[in-house]
């Protein structure tokens, strides 16, 4: 982190006392860059509304890490943001879960951490497959999803949306790989959740052929899955 890194955090909560979090930007060195520095062009806050913090979060606008945060701790306590216990990529799904409480945070210019990038490390070095990539990606998506409806967000278009795009991702995903079968179970998952009925989709004025997907739970799985997969509409990328 920067010299003056906590300071500059810090002083965000005195000038600004009803923010939740402040984020500080960052930039990376040392080796190749998977993802592109964070660094706001100035310095700004965002009240009253989580939508575009969940929406910035989803396009990279904002890093998934929780280094660089300064977060209040009640805000934390009140809503039980805390890590899930044995999950891989912990930060993707608790940094989401503070996206969809958010009323609150101010946004810092200012670079406050150098994100050092060294060939050979644990996370430069996994031994992870593709499968298992898969596997620990597609179960963050089922953590989203049930977050969101849960705490009452799911009603948002533009969030459902998002999530949506991924879960057609880890249907299609195994399909084009080694792992095919890996599609399958990932709809045995979605399947056996509580996600979307239909009195629930209504509340997002959604085309009729997302809303018609959910009969897919009165059929046999394997025909289900067949009629879910022929129903997800071609995003065009």
């Amino acid at each position: 982190i920067s010299n003056n890194c906590i300071e500059l955090l810090y002083e965000r909560v005195i000038r600004h006392s009803d923010v939740q979090m402040v984020v500080g930007s960052y930039t990376q060195f040392g080796g190749h860059q998977d993802l592109p520095d964070c660094n706001f062009q100035q310095d700004f806050i965002v009240d009253k509304t989580h939508k575009w913090f969940i929406q910035a979060y989803l396009q990279g606008m904002v890093n998934e890490m929780a280094c660089n945060k300064l977060i209040k701790k009640d805000f934390v306590v009140r809503h039980y943001l805390y890590f899930e216990p044995g999950f891989i990529n912990e930060d993707n799904l608790w940094s989401f879960m503070v996206a969809c409480c958010m009323e609150k945070a101010s946004f810092v210019s200012d670079v406050t951490l150098y994100y050092r990038i060294r060939q050979g490390s644990i996370m430069r070095s996994s031994t992870r497959t593709d499968e298992e990539i898969h596997k620990w990606q597609s179960k963050i998506v089922l953590k989203k999803l049930d977050y969101v409806i849960s705490n009452g967000v799911s009603n948002d278009r533009d969030i459902f949306f998002s999530l949506y795009c991924r879960i057609q991702h880890c249907l299609e995903y195994p399909l084009t790989k080694s792992f095919p079968e890996k599609s399958y179970i990932f709809y045995k998952w979605l399947r056996n959740s509580n996600y979307w009925t239909i009195s629930q989709l209504k509340e997002f004025g959604l085309p009729r052929r997302i809303l018609v997907q959910t009969l897919h739970r009165f059929l046999p799985k394997r025909l289900g899955y067949k009629f879910y997969m022929a129903l997800f509409p071609k995003f065009q990328t």
